[in-house]
């Protein structure tokens, strides 16, 4: 599911600001679920070191709440005109949990044997959140987490912090518009692909050698 778009400005210089697009994810179900945030982002400047700036440079944003944080990180990665991330989220039953992409380090060169970088100053795009059916164990058939679509709450908000020392000299939050207009969402618990998961196809290939393993046995 769409949730909205996003835009990622980039930290040019080391005494720039803070910059992230942060999410506020409520989960209004009564059991914990985990959730899938993937990210999908043009390519706006074709050059060989633009998958390594956005993995130095756009980070995951995640916060560690009684041992529970991200999961499951795929750093960015090229799929033909698309950048693409993903990551999962265990939330508790009425927690909100924040998440997002964070600028991290900078573009400019911190020492003169550095390459300088040139290209975009931000990174947008938008990003999906899906309900994917998870594993008891990692040779287990993935189960559905919920027999129903999952209710959430959803805020997103471009963020500019700038400290200094211990100081807050600046906080200033952005809202970005839903797609659907709403805070409150219904995320639907996707099936597992009982045909592609490592048990069913352990099964599959038992169930291939059984009737040659009968034959051997006649001769």
């Amino acid at each position: 599911m769409i949730i909205s778009q996003f835009h990622l400005l980039f930290r040019v210089a080391s005494d720039d600001p803070g910059y992230s697009f942060e999410i506020l994810l409520t989960n209004l179900e009564s059991v914990e679920l985990q959730f899938r945030l993937r990210f999908v982002a043009p390519v706006i400047w074709d050059h060989p070191s633009n998958l390594t700036l956005l993995r130095n440079h756009a980070r995951p944003l995640g916060e560690e709440v009684m041992g529970t944080g991200l999961t499951g990180v795929r750093d960015w990665t090229r799929s033909g005109d698309l950048f693409l991330a993903h990551w999962e989220y265990r939330i508790k039953p009425g927690a909100t949990r924040r998440t997002g992409l964070s600028a991290t380090g900078s573009l400019l060169p911190t020492a003169a044997s550095d390459q300088q970088v040139f290209g975009p100053t931000y990174l947008r795009g938008y990003w999906e959140l899906s309900l994917p059916p998870l594993a008891p164990t990692p040779r287990a058939v993935p189960k559905v987490q919920l027999g129903h679509d999952a209710r959430v709450l959803v805020a997103c908000f471009r963020r500019t912090v700038r400290r200094q020392g211990s100081r807050v000299l600046q906080d200033d939050k952005v809202p970005f518009p839903l797609a659907s207009g709403r805070a409150e969402h219904l995320v639907a618990a996707e099936k597992s692909d009982v045909s592609t998961s490592p048990a069913a196809s352990s099964a599959s290939a038992l169930k291939r050698a059984a009737p040659k393993r009968a034959r051997a046995k006649r001769r």
